[in-house]
Formats: C-alpha cells, sequence, structure tokens
C-alpha cells in the first residue's frame, strides 16, 4: 500500500473516538500540509501533531510503545536498521523502551517523518497494514509530544558565543567611528547546520582565532 489517502483514512478511522467532529477531508487537508526541511525534503509534521493531540488521553507511552511500536519495528524495521547493518547510521535494536526514544528525541523525529511518508519500510519491503501504520505514529506522536511539553520552556545548554566576525567589525567601527574591518583577517565564520553564520554552537573561539584578536 502505497496511496497517502489509505493511511489518511485510517488515521481517521484510529482518531474518530477522540475527535468526532474532524471529517476525513478536513484531517486529509492537515495532513498534506508540507514545511520545507533545511535538506530540502518535504515534512508532514501536521500529521504528528494531529496525532499526539488526540491521541494522548487514551494511550499510554510506554506502554503501548512496547504492545505497539516494538513489535513495528521488529517486524518491519530492524532488517535494515540494526547493530551490525545500520543501514543509514541507524540502529533501531538499541531502543527497546519509549525512554530510549525521548533520550533521542531529534531522531526519531526523522523516524515518524518517514513512517509517515510511507517511505519506510521502502517499496521493496514488507508493508504494514494502513491501520497499522497508523497506531504506531499516534503512540509516537503521543510520546513525542509527552517529552515535547516536559521540556517546554528549557532551551538546553547554551553555549557562550563570541561575536561573527561581521559583528566584530560593526562593534569596533560604533566604538571608534573608524570603518577600519580588522575581521577581514581573521578565519571564517563557520556555518551552522541551520546556514547561519552567528549561531552560537558554530561560533567557538579557536587558538589562532584568539591570536588574532590579540593582535588587531
Amino acid at each position: 500500500m502505497r496511496n497517502p489517502s489509505q493511511l489518511i483514512s485510517c488515521v481517521a478511522d484510529v482518531l474518530e473516538e477522540n475527535l468526532p467532529s474532524l471529517s476525513q477531508s478536513r484531517l486529509a487537508s492537515l495532513t498534506m500540509m508540507r514545511l520545507p526541511s533545511s535538506s530540502g525534503r518535504c515534512l508532514s509534521p501536521v500529521l504528528i501533531l494531529v496525532l499526539s493531540l488526540f491521541g494522548e488521553s487514551s494511550v499510554n507511552a510506554a506502554d503501548s510503545f512496547h504492545e505497539t511500536v516494538l513489535p513495528f519495528v521488529k517486524t518491519y524495521c530492524v532488517e535494515c536498521h540494526n547493530q551490525k547493518k545500520p543501514e543509514g547510521q541507524l540502529d533501531l535494536t538499541r531502543y527497546e523502551t519509549a525512554q530510549a526514544v525521548a533520550a533521542d528525541y531529534r531522531k526519531w523525529e526523522h523516524v515518524v517523518t518517514f513512517v509517515t511518508r510511507e517511505e519506510m519500510p521502502p517499496p521493496d519491503a514488507k508493508q504494514p497494514e494502513p491501520a497499522e501504520r497508523a497506531k504506531v505514529l499516534r503512540v509516537l506522536g503521543t510520546l513525542m509530544l509527552q517529552e515535547a511539553r516536559k521540556t517546554a520552556g528549557d532551551p538546553g545548554v547554551v553555549l557562550p558565543r563570541r561575536l561573527s566576525n561581521a559583528e566584530y567589525n560593526y562593534a569596533i567601527r560604533d566604538l571608534t567611528g573608524v570603518d577600519i574591518r580588522p575581521a577581514e583577517s581573521f578565519p571564517i565564520d563557520p556555518a551552522s547546520g541551520e546556514g547561519f553564520s552567528n549561531t552560537g554552537e558554530a561560533l567557538v573561539m579557536s587558538p589562532s582565532l584568539f591570536k588574532k584578536y590579540y593582535a588587531a
């Protein structure tokens, strides 16, 4: 089964008890929304949100993980994503509990995206039934929403950052009134994974850069 409309229909059936007023056509319009990612792929985060919001009240994430997600992974995923053959550098045999999934939240966001888009399992592999896929997405969506709520408002470790080269030039110009641009002799600022040159994670102070600061 490679027809997204069938998956949407099954999702609607799974959610019917919790969301009787949401028609299948409305669900289809929501889940077919696409947001471009930094890699250029199209994602469907709205589907994850819908599954999470309306499955949460009747799903115990930890119990349902063992009952639903683990059998799904062992049946359809571990043949390619195991310790000996981690295709895409993804070993799903490491995740035996819901807590393990929550600890690797970002990686499982990608897993949910690929399962949602029916890119996992691949077309030439054994395929789950639409209702089976929808149920797994519902459990994972609930687990991910619960984890997001636990850490809401917590940005995690915030690294101290230096001025970017452009910011350094602007600061010197504002302080002295002279546009001398000393940072032009500095090492080039590395771009972060998001493509920005002023992200704290990328703006570290290397020994060579410190020498340039001292010389300037």
